[in-house]
């Protein structure tokens, strides 16, 4: 199906597969929560295979002597943190790219400046130095889709993907039925090698090295 399906119709193509349009056996519940984890499983894997589906741009303003600043509530993972040192468009303003550290690796840095580095604490993303000046900090973020609610609700996956969400939710069903799943699955493998070859063709002429800075050693996924 390649238009986009609200969560009703997502629901009904789930039970159709099931054998029970009726959702006699499978309460509607239950395919309202298999959707929306299936929903999150496809995020995974278009982030695995394509770049910047599911990314926001927010900006804060720097308070003097605050280190600890709070993640936004739907922050997965980080792409790009920066702060704005001067100019007011993108063409004509200078930026100080922030690299991620230890908390150990503060101490080789100055106590107070701008920021050049970064370390997460919970749910804190935490400024190393601590800043001294009220610049404007910019981050890039993948964040995590919200669940479905209302039937009337299409999700943020491209509409291509609408049946693949589907097609593992009712997996689910399959699987809580204890019933065989293999052309069920035979259609998920589908989906899933034409995703590896789409990311391929995408990234045919992308280059083939990759540079890593002292400060790429751990994940910036949040879960």
């Amino acid at each position: 199906r390649s238009f986009n399906m609200t969560f009703l119709e997502q629901q009904d193509l789930v039970l159709y597969w099931l054998d029970d349009v009726d959702a006699g056996y499978f309460s509607r519940t239950q395919v309202k929560r298999w959707l929306n984890n299936a929903q999150q499983e496809v995020q995974k894997v278009l982030e695995q295979a394509f770049e910047g589906y599911f990314i926001k741009c927010v900006e804060t303003t720097l308070v003097l002597n605050q280190r600890e600043y709070e993640l936004p509530t739907d922050f997965k993972r980080l792409h790009r943190i920066e702060v704005v040192l001067d100019g007011t468009t993108f063409q004509n303003q200078s930026v100080q790219l922030l690299g991620k550290i230890t908390p150990n690796q503060q101490d080789a840095l100055a106590r107070s400046g701008i920021p050049i580095g970064y370390y997460f604490k919970g749910t804190q993303l935490i400024m190393v130095p601590c800043p001294n000046v009220a610049k404007t900090l910019r981050m890039e973020y993948c964040y995590r889709l919200s669940d479905l609610v209302n039937d009337s609700d299409v999700s943020e996956i491209p509409k291509q993907f609408h049946e693949y969400s589907s097609l593992l939710a009712a997996r689910d069903g399959f699987l809580k039925d204890g019933r065989n799943a293999d052309l069920l699955q035979k259609k998920i493998d589908d989906y899933e090698t034409g995703l590896k070859r789409d990311a391929e063709e995408r990234n045919v002429d992308a280059p083939r090295t990759v540079t890593q800075t002292i400060f790429d050693e751990n994940s910036d996924e949040w879960y």
